[in-house]
């Protein structure tokens, strides 16, 4: 629940820098739970303790709730991602590329915005980016392959 969501947050913050690893360790333990709203409070934890380019450990429990059922987790996910993710993993930048199709605009959203704060210069073999006339975000990619 929001209310929820909103005193773990505000724990955590009262709680600060000190015993990050035991804090670290506690939302993690939220990812698991059966509720996606947990599971949301869990990922905004880690956003709010974690350590930028770091963990491999809470990456790739973050990493493995983008497969989520639950959309708001899978966008929650994201966001932690682009947060905790160090810039330019190419296996991460690749789960992340396939949410582009997700069926939530939300999620789709969440990818783009992840893989911009992580994706760095990875390019896509037989891609080329593209001045983009229509948007203001300038490049996009564009592949050769159609099927």
């Amino acid at each position: 629940s929001p209310f929820l969501r909103s005193l773990l947050l505000e724990a955590l913050q009262l709680v600060g820098t000190k015993g990050v690893a035991d804090n670290l360790s506690a939302a993690s333990e939220l990812l698991r739970h059966s509720s996606g709203d947990v599971r949301c409070a869990g990922l905004e934890a880690l956003q709010v303790l974690g350590i930028a380019g770091g963990d491999a450990k809470t990456v790739s429990a973050v990493s493995s709730l983008l497969m989520d059922v639950d959309y708001k987790v899978r966008s929650a996910a994201l966001r932690a991602l682009a947060a905790l993710a160090k810039p330019g993993d190419s296996s991460l930048i690749v789960s992340v590329r396939q949410r582009f199709d997700d069926a939530f605009f939300a999620v789709r959203e969440s990818a783009r915005a992840t893989f911009a704060a992580i994706g760095g210069s990875f390019k896509v073999p037989g891609s080329v980016a593209v001045r983009c006339s229509n948007c203001s975000r300038g490049l996009m990619e564009v592949s050769a392959q159609f099927g």
